[in-house]
């Protein structure tokens, strides 16, 4: 709880309270009101009265302050997880194999919020469509979902195109099957058995311009 406290802290802009000054006075107030919040947060994590307060979402993803099968659940997080992609990329194959691994891979920081935001996006399902999974709407109604969190505060926007983002990388670029390509957009993946003529001008290197100067200095 000590360490969530100090990320939390530092997150919301009182990194003083912890470091790099001299107390003043009323951060003793300060730092006993926010310990006090955030222990309160912590008891509701424990039970199931996820929304009986509002709680920044910056303090539920840090706390985790959310049903706890969106991050235990693999099969739920990434099913939800395959009708979001396939939403944002038309065309995608919901059954694609690594369609969903960025967002899982431990390598990006998105990893770590993965479960708010499946969470996120089915709590916003429910409320919008009459307590529907997300993954059961039609592609209107996820779209509608996905616009209404793009709408949303500050921190939930930068949530929802960092994934969106990640989503279009992972799959356009091929990240995690660059053999395959991307057929979507007819692109063949690594090169496998093109001449360097196809890929290449020959002698590129006369179409070159002249260097101003041998260490790229114009002076």
């Amino acid at each position: 709880m000590k360490n969530e406290l100090v990320k939390i802290i530092n997150d919301i802009g009182h990194t003083d309270l912890s470091r790099n000054r001299k107390p003043q006075n009323g951060d003793k107030e300060k730092f006993s009101e926010l310990f006090n919040r955030l222990k309160k947060y912590d008891e509701i994590s424990q039970s199931n009265r996820y929304d009986l307060l509002s709680i920044p979402p910056a303090i539920k993803m840090v706390l985790k302050i959310f049903p706890h099968k969106y991050c235990k659940n693999n099969s739920l997080k990434e099913k939800i997880l395959r009708a979001f992609v396939i939403t944002i990329i038309p065309g995608a194959n919901e059954n694609q194999d690594n369609l969903v691994s960025m967002y899982l891979d431990s390598y990006y920081p998105f990893q770590t919020y993965c479960g708010y935001f499946v969470y996120d996006l089915n709590r916003r399902s429910k409320k919008l469509f009459n307590k529907k999974e997300f993954f059961n709407l039609t592609d209107d109604e996820k779209t509608r979902v996905i616009n209404n969190a793009l709408n949303g505060r500050e921190l939930t926007r930068r949530l929802y195109k960092g994934a969106i983002l990640m989503a279009q990388v992972s799959y356009y670029g091929a990240v995690y099957d660059e053999e395959r390509g991307c057929p979507l957009i007819d692109f063949p993946g690594r090169n496998n058995g093109y001449n360097k003529e196809e890929i290449a001008y020959p002698y590129s290197s006369k179409l070159f311009d002249k260097e101003l100067s041998l260490d790229g200095h114009p002076w």
